[in-house]
């Protein structure tokens, strides 16, 4: 996400983003879909592929999880949930 590279994953690895909603085929954070989820061997072929023959819908998903990892994962967002934790809020 951070290199703008549209991503497939399946659900298990999604979950671990904060902010995941499951959603047939992509993720949704209320801002946009920053990723493919695709659980099986197939249903991930075809995320690919769809990323593949579709480039403008492979764009948007790569500027979004761009943006995703920009808003969240920058260390003044790390350091104000940080600060937070250590706070106990």
């Amino acid at each position: 996400m951070a290199t703008m590279t549209p991503p497939v994953s399946t659900a298990i690895t999604a979950s671990l983003l904060p902010v995941y909603k499951r959603a047939p085929m992509e993720f949704v954070s209320g801002e946009g879909v920053e990723l493919m989820v695709c659980d099986s061997a197939e249903a991930f072929a075809d995320g690919i592929a769809t990323l593949l023959y579709e480039p403008a819908r492979a764009a948007v998903l790569a500027e979004n999880g761009r943006r995703y990892v920009e808003e969240n994962f920058r260390w003044a967002a790390m350091n104000a949930r940080l600060i937070r934790v250590l706070n106990g809020k």
